[in-house]
């Protein structure tokens, strides 16, 4: 199930149809990817090690795999300064619109 879908179903307040808030902070990878977008809502253009380091994840496998789900589900772009580069990553529309949520329910 897209995450996004499943947020949308596990949420108990929604500000809009598009943003929707996770309500099982015990689900590891709803947990993982509600830090990763607060995350990127403070430091937009952040790269894979920097997105890392910020939520102590320790493997850069995990923190690809992350980042490139948020991107299939339209949370997160990537700017890529070429390869073996670092790529840059920041939030969608939709993504910020969803970290707002976030830091509303819990400042």
């Amino acid at each position: 199930m897209p995450l996004v879908q499943s947020l949308q179903q596990d949420t108990e307040l929604a500000p809009t149809p598009d943003a929707a808030l996770p309500a099982n902070p015990g689900n590891p990878s709803g947990r993982r990817a509600r830090e990763c977008l607060l995350f990127l809502a403070k430091h937009p253009d952040s790269s894979n090690r920097e997105v890392g380091a910020g939520m102590n994840i320790a493997h850069q496998s995990q923190v690809s795999k992350l980042l490139a789900y948020l991107l299939q589900e339209g949370l997160v772009t990537k700017r890529s300064e070429g390869k073996g580069k670092r790529n840059a990553w920041r939030l969608t529309p939709r993504g910020e619109e969803i970290a707002r949520a976030l830091m509303e329910q819990d400042p």
